[in-house]
């Protein structure tokens, strides 16, 4: 019975945070994934001068159109119509791929991710991922 009982007993160490390097290359592509898609909402520093500068070019456009400018048909009168500045614009911008992200992203620190990238189960997809960071 004691026997038995001693081949049960945890080996010591931390268990793997991953239990294999599928799992582990699944989460390291939704990190890059993420990056790849992030949108970012950015204001338009300029947006008071540009205001002032439509504002100026509607009310020219609303004089051609009042004064009878003669255009060949409307079309052309409302292609020149001004289009109104943005204050705020959403872009899609890659966030910068690091391993400090993926690190985060994985929910462990830089030292784990070095310790893995040691063992053999682990350290394709790592190299991988670093490879993709230097790109």
């Amino acid at each position: 019975m004691a026997k038995q009982a001693l081949t049960t007993v945890n080996k010591g160490g931390r268990p793997y945070k991953w239990t294999s390097a599928p799992e582990l290359e699944k989460r390291i592509n939704e990190y890059f994934d993420d990056c790849d898609n992030h949108i970012e909402v950015v204001e338009n520093l300029l947006y008071d001068e540009q205001l002032e500068e439509y504002q100026k070019a509607m009310v020219e456009w609303e004089d051609d159109g009042i004064a009878g400018i003669i255009y060949t048909n409307r079309r052309d009168w409302m292609a020149k119509k001004p289009v109104p500045p943005k204050k705020f614009t959403k872009e899609q911008k890659r966030k910068e791929y690091t391993i400090s992200g993926l690190a985060l992203w994985l929910n462990c620190d830089i030292e784990t991710i070095k310790e893995y990238s040691k063992k053999d189960k682990f350290s394709v997809p790592i190299k991988r991922a670093y490879l993709r960071v230097q790109q």
